[in-house]
């Protein structure tokens, strides 16, 4: 048929009729609300791969966005907050949690989580941690008050080495040395007034060599004790002079006092 015919066609559609051709327009307005979908909601790729996925878990919704193998990015909420996790082929995670006490973040390198990096910032502390074979092995953290220290760990799980502000010295540095059952073995800490340090080799939970000032910070001072806290041998100097005590149990300390007026 030659010429031109319009007319109108069932649905709101308006069909064009051209040399016997027939082109249909929708006239239909668009839906003014979203439309709803129940849960799980699965995007399927060209060959029946899924895609994205909305999914519901005790009642809190999830999106997972799948990539190539097991790689995925999945966000959610939890019961305390919402979390993000990121993962790869291999099984290792990183995720990104905001919860109700802390916000954080950890990492793994695959499922065996024989190597896991943890941060963790709250109101009252940070922390840093390193775990191995599910054993924390490092750990930097700013506790609450002026403590915040750098403290390594044996496989054990017993702090072997630390160095940090003290809590009993208004924040002074302190070095701590232990063996690998955590017994304290020797420290090194700063003074509260600022003025110096003590240097301290332990035994058996005791001081056995002290090295620390005089008094009134005039000069040094060295105490060599036994492991039941005795002192042996003390000296040290001073504005005047030097001076040294031997100590031998049921005898009066022996001295040696160069300031003394008959010395030698």
């Amino acid at each position: 048929m030659k010429g031109f015919l319009s007319g109108a066609v069932a649905g709101g559609l308006t069909a064009t009729i051209i040399s016997g051709t027939i082109t249909a327009f929708a006239q239909a307005s668009m839906p003014t609300t979203p439309a709803a979908f129940g849960v799980p909601f699965i995007v399927h790729g060209p060959s029946g791969e899924p895609l994205l996925e909305v999914t519901s878990d005790s009642g809190m919704g999830r999106l997972v966005l799948h990539g190539p193998g097991q790689q995925k990015i999945t966000i959610g909420a939890t019961g305390r907050g919402m979390a993000i996790a990121i993962s790869n082929s291999a099984g290792g995670v990183a995720s990104i949690q905001a919860l109700d006490t802390y916000v954080g973040f950890s990492a793994t390198a695959d499922q065996s989580d024989a190597n896991v990096a943890t941060l963790q910032i709250s109101s009252s502390e940070s922390t840093l941690a390193l775990k191995k074979g599910g054993q924390e092995i490092v750990n930097l953290g700013a506790h609450q008050g002026f403590n915040s220290a750098l403290r390594i760990s044996s496989p054990s799980g017993k702090t072997v080495a630390s160095i940090g502000s003290g809590v009993k010295t208004n924040g002074a540095g302190a070095i701590l040395l232990s063996d690998s059952s955590g017994n304290l073995n020797g420290a090194w800490n700063a003074t509260a007034d600022g003025n110096s340090s003590i240097l301290s080799i332990i035994v058996g939970g005791q001081p056995v060599v002290k090295l620390e000032p005089s008094a009134g910070n005039a000069g040094g001072k060295i105490t060599l004790s036994r492991t039941d806290g005795t002192p042996g041998f003390v000296a040290g100097s001073s504005a005047k002079g030097g001076l040294g005590c031997a100590y031998v149990e049921g005898r009066t300390p022996s001295c040696l006092d160069p300031t003394a007026p008959k010395f030698p």
